[in-house]
Protein backbone atom coordinates (compact mmCIF):
# COMPACT_ATOMS: atom_id res chain seq x y z
CA UNK A 1 0.00 0.00 0.00
CA UNK A 2 1.48 3.21 -1.07
CA UNK A 3 -0.37 7.41 0.27
CA UNK A 4 -0.09 8.92 -2.98
CA UNK A 5 -1.60 12.58 -4.71
CA UNK A 6 -4.87 11.50 -6.81
CA UNK A 7 -2.31 12.44 -10.05
CA UNK A 8 0.28 10.01 -9.12
CA UNK A 9 -2.31 7.88 -8.41
CA UNK A 10 -3.16 8.52 -12.34
CA UNK A 11 0.27 7.95 -13.37
CA UNK A 12 1.09 4.69 -11.40
CA UNK A 13 -1.94 2.83 -12.43
CA UNK A 14 -3.08 0.21 -15.19
CA UNK A 15 -6.40 1.94 -16.12
CA UNK A 16 -8.04 5.11 -16.83
CA UNK A 17 -8.50 6.67 -12.69
CA UNK A 18 -11.71 8.37 -12.31
CA UNK A 19 -12.96 10.73 -9.63
CA UNK A 20 -16.29 12.33 -8.74
CA UNK A 21 -17.07 15.95 -10.09
CA UNK A 22 -19.93 16.05 -7.32
CA UNK A 23 -19.37 15.50 -3.95
CA UNK A 24 -22.17 15.99 -0.54
CA UNK A 25 -21.72 19.21 0.79
CA UNK A 26 -18.54 19.79 2.92
CA UNK A 27 -16.35 16.45 1.38
CA UNK A 28 -13.13 16.56 0.34
CA UNK A 29 -10.57 14.40 -0.91
CA UNK A 30 -8.26 13.46 2.18
CA UNK A 31 -6.26 10.33 1.25
CA UNK A 32 -5.51 8.47 -2.09
CA UNK A 33 -3.82 4.69 -1.53
CA UNK A 34 -2.57 2.68 -4.36
CA UNK A 35 -2.33 -0.87 -4.15
CA UNK A 36 0.37 -2.67 -6.18
CA UNK A 37 0.60 -6.92 -7.03
CA UNK A 38 2.53 -9.27 -6.95
CA UNK A 39 3.34 -8.35 -10.54
CA UNK A 40 4.41 -4.67 -9.63
CA UNK A 41 1.68 -3.15 -11.64
CA UNK A 42 -0.88 -1.32 -9.47
CA UNK A 43 -4.19 -2.09 -10.36
CA UNK A 44 -6.24 -1.00 -7.26
CA UNK A 45 -7.04 2.66 -5.78
CA UNK A 46 -8.51 3.83 -2.46
CA UNK A 47 -10.08 7.41 -2.40
CA UNK A 48 -11.04 8.52 0.83
CA UNK A 49 -13.10 11.51 1.14
CA UNK A 50 -14.21 13.37 4.45
CA UNK A 51 -16.32 16.12 5.57
CA UNK A 52 -16.12 18.21 8.57
CA UNK A 53 -17.57 15.74 10.95
CA UNK A 54 -15.32 13.16 10.12
CA UNK A 55 -17.82 11.04 7.87
CA UNK A 56 -15.82 9.31 4.92
CA UNK A 57 -16.99 8.85 1.96
CA UNK A 58 -14.68 6.05 0.03
CA UNK A 59 -14.68 5.48 -3.32
CA UNK A 60 -12.47 2.56 -4.44
CA UNK A 61 -11.71 1.27 -8.17
CA UNK A 62 -9.69 -2.12 -8.89
CA UNK A 63 -8.78 -3.61 -12.48
CA UNK A 64 -10.18 -7.13 -12.63
CA UNK A 65 -7.43 -9.35 -14.59
CA UNK A 66 -8.74 -11.55 -16.98
CA UNK A 67 -8.73 -15.03 -15.72
CA UNK A 68 -8.60 -14.20 -12.11
CA UNK A 69 -11.22 -15.47 -9.15
CA UNK A 70 -14.35 -13.76 -9.39
CA UNK A 71 -15.28 -10.99 -7.69
CA UNK A 72 -17.27 -11.61 -4.72
CA UNK A 73 -18.77 -9.64 -2.25
CA UNK A 74 -20.91 -10.89 1.06
CA UNK A 75 -23.74 -9.64 2.43
CA UNK A 76 -25.68 -10.70 5.34
CA UNK A 77 -29.70 -10.01 3.73
CA UNK A 78 -31.20 -10.31 7.17
CA UNK A 79 -29.51 -6.97 7.67
CA UNK A 80 -29.56 -4.94 4.28
CA UNK A 81 -31.86 -3.46 1.66
CA UNK A 82 -30.05 -5.11 -1.62
CA UNK A 83 -31.58 -3.09 -5.02
CA UNK A 84 -30.54 -3.41 -8.41
CA UNK A 85 -30.01 -0.25 -10.42
CA UNK A 86 -27.67 1.67 -13.44
CA UNK A 87 -24.83 3.68 -12.99
CA UNK A 88 -23.83 5.37 -16.55
CA UNK A 89 -25.15 2.81 -18.00
CA UNK A 90 -23.65 -0.07 -16.00
CA UNK A 91 -25.61 -2.61 -13.67
CA UNK A 92 -25.21 -1.86 -9.91
CA UNK A 93 -26.02 -3.17 -6.82
CA UNK A 94 -26.76 -0.55 -4.01
CA UNK A 95 -26.96 -2.05 -0.80
CA UNK A 96 -28.55 -0.27 2.36
CA UNK A 97 -27.90 -1.30 6.18
CA UNK A 98 -28.69 1.10 8.99
CA UNK A 99 -30.41 3.68 8.01
CA UNK A 100 -27.70 5.43 6.22
CA UNK A 101 -24.47 2.98 5.57
CA UNK A 102 -24.69 2.67 1.75
CA UNK A 103 -22.67 0.85 -0.62
CA UNK A 104 -22.98 0.89 -4.24
CA UNK A 105 -20.82 -1.25 -6.56
CA UNK A 106 -20.58 -2.11 -10.05
CA UNK A 107 -18.38 -3.33 -12.86
CA UNK A 108 -17.31 -1.01 -15.95
CA UNK A 109 -16.90 -2.31 -19.88
CA UNK A 110 -13.83 -2.63 -19.02
CA UNK A 111 -13.56 -4.65 -16.25
CA UNK A 112 -13.14 -1.72 -13.26
CA UNK A 113 -15.09 -2.78 -9.98
CA UNK A 114 -16.02 0.26 -8.54
CA UNK A 115 -17.73 0.40 -5.12
CA UNK A 116 -18.64 3.82 -3.08
CA UNK A 117 -18.92 2.96 0.62
CA UNK A 118 -20.84 5.91 3.16
CA UNK A 119 -23.50 7.15 5.60
CA UNK A 120 -25.40 9.26 2.63
CA UNK A 121 -28.85 8.62 1.63
CA UNK A 122 -29.54 6.46 -1.75
CA UNK A 123 -29.83 9.84 -3.79
CA UNK A 124 -26.66 11.03 -2.73
CA UNK A 125 -24.47 8.23 -3.29
CA UNK A 126 -26.20 7.62 -7.26
CA UNK A 127 -25.35 11.21 -7.69
CA UNK A 128 -21.59 10.71 -6.81
CA UNK A 129 -21.54 7.69 -8.91
CA UNK A 130 -23.17 9.58 -11.50
CA UNK A 131 -20.33 12.09 -11.85
CA UNK A 132 -17.29 10.11 -12.40
CA UNK A 133 -15.06 11.56 -14.80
Amino acid sequence: MEETSLDDARRKVMFTLVSPTYLPAGYALETVRIFQDSDGEYRTVFMEYVNGEGQILQFNQHLIRENSSPEKTTINHAMAIIKDTVINGYKAVLIIQDPDLTHLEWITADHIKQSIFGVLAEEEIISVAESLQ
